[in-house]
């Protein structure tokens, strides 16, 4: 099998790029007396690590960075309907003007509603950057943070800018948290849209997000955000080493003698480089709920092919299962979905963390293609090859539990989404509660079996308590509370 590994390509185009800067000084137009609303003309003689943009003279600072050259400033290219931060020109000159979405990506406004994703231009999408420069995509964002800190140390110059936020309203401001947009959507559901101002939108198309990428300056993190928001830009140059990565067709061949890294050779054989595979992100990412797994496990890592989100997955007997609890959210490819999945707290940041509370209805449909929900037997296996500690993550500040998870399952306790509509005899003449409950108590995770009998509305799952008394063992509730998902296949 081929193998690719991201990280080493990166690295290596990183080799071949000149990193050193100018050795000038050239102030760039946010702090110079002459703005380019006077500016009729690029400046000539600019340092290396500046730019020059030719459609309205703007000046920017550029940065390299491993294998890429970003802009080290926001962008201020002025485009219909981009903000100043509350409505003042001296702040689109400081922070860089705000765009949302459609704005940044050069698109029409009915795509704030509406995926867009045929009309993305794949290695680059140049969108409103300068020629030779483009927005940066999920790829180009995770390569950042994972090659520096970009945050209070900035070793390469980075230069975070915060510039704030419009949310369709009203603006805000976050003194120490910078928000950018990514060239890619997600499958998220937007549910900040305001439907009215736009007689674009398609109501047979649920309206989409997109990623964000916020910074803060300790760390480093992404989720969807609206793409009515109108937030800050960078650009990133075009390189040889996109095109590779987004071409299907390119096989590379690098050996020791073509080409050295740090007086080390790097050899590479007949890697096919695919932007869909699993290994061109997934190989090479870090996301924050990985804590909670065990560091001496090698796990697999694999990507959910219809939203992008990547998983760690681990053999227990003679069984794959994932890692990690589900995260999926596509309603408008799996309408189960739809009111019949959770977040706590409603915010899609805790979904990412400790993934999503699901229906069993919903859960039924939810796995990845190739994997399955688990059924009765596949937990009694899931028993006969780990106890109840080795399942539980030691990530987790379990109070009474002896965990240890030399399993490498990483049970977390998180709770139940609890509907008392199931306790209800006429749903008319019935007043009802919802909302989670057992968090950092219960573990609950569905399997497939319904119960039959008297309790057709009931299903079984898998529970574990944080106890040094109880060990985990399958129960049964009802089919509308929320639970999390751990898919699971053969090996």
């Amino acid at each position: 099998m081929k193998k690719f590994l991201l990280p080493v390509l990166f690295s290596l185009f990183a080799a071949c790029e000149d990193s050193s800067s100018g050795s000038l000084f050239f102030e760039s137009s946010s702090s110079e007396a002459e703005s380019s609303s006077v500016r009729m003309m690029c400046p000539e003689n600019l340092p290396d690590d500046y730019i020059c943009d030719p459609r309205d003279y703007e000046v920017y600072r550029t940065v390299n960075i491993g294998a890429l050259v970003w802009t080290a400033e926001n962008i201020r290219f002025n485009v219909e309907g981009s903000l100043c931060y509350q409505d003042q020109d001296s702040n689109c000159v400081k922070l860089g003007r705000l765009y949302n979405w459609s704005q940044g990506m050069g698109f029409e406004s009915k795509f704030l509603r509406n995926y867009s994703e045929d009309q993305i231009k794949r290695p680059y999408h140049q969108g409103i950057c300068m020629p030779g420069w483009h927005i940066p995509d999920t790829l180009e964002w995770k390569y950042l943070f994972n090659y520096t800190d970009v945050g209070e140390d900035d070793p390469y110059g980075f230069n975070l800018v915060y510039g704030g936020m419009y949310n369709i309203y009203f603006f805000t401001y976050w003194f120490r948290e910078a928000h950018y947009f990514s060239s890619t959507e997600s499958d998220e559901l937007d549910y900040y849209v305001d439907r009215q101002q736009d007689t674009f939108f398609n109501p047979d198309v649920p309206p989409s997000r997109v990623f964000r990428y916020i910074v803060y300056p300790d760390r480093e993190r992404y989720n969807s955000e609206s793409k009515s928001h109108a937030i800050s830009l960078r650009c990133v140059k075009d390189t040889l080493l996109m095109e590779m990565i987004f071409s299907s067709n390119t096989l590379v061949e690098l050996s020791s003698s073509s080409i050295e890294s740090s007086s080390s050779s790097v050899e590479l054989s007949s890697s096919s480089v695919e932007s869909s595979s699993s290994e061109s992100v997934c190989a090479y990412i870090e996301k924050e709920n990985w804590k909670y797994l065990n560091p001496d496990i090698e796990y697999e890592v694999f990507e959910d092919e219809r939203d992008g989100n990547c998983y760690k997955s681990v053999l227990i007997g003679d069984l794959i299962w994932m890692a990690e609890n589900l995260n999926y959210a596509d309603s408008s490819t799996t309408p189960v979905l739809i009111g019949a999945n959770y977040c706590i707290g409603g915010n899609s940041d805790s979904c990412q963390l400790y993934g999503r509370f699901y229906t069993h209805m919903a859960a039924l449909e939810v796995c990845p293609n190739g994997w399955r929900l688990p059924t009765l037997a596949d937990f009694k296996d899931l028993q006969k090859n780990a106890s109840d500690p080795a399942l539980k993550s030691t990530g987790w500040e379990w109070k009474n539990s002896p965990a240890t998870n030399t399993s490498g399952f990483s049970a977390l306790p998180v709770g139940i989404y609890v509907n008392e509509k199931a306790y209800c005899s006429v749903e008319d003449e019935c007043e009802f509660t919802e909302g989670f409950s057992g968090y950092g108590n219960l573990v609950n995770i569905w399997l497939e079996s319904v119960v039959s009998g008297i309790n057709i509305e009931h299903a079984l799952y898998i529970i574990m308590w944080d106890s040094d008394k109880s060990t985990d063992r399958v129960e049964q509730d009802f089919r509308i509370f929320g639970m999390n998902v751990r898919c699971v296949k053969q090996k």
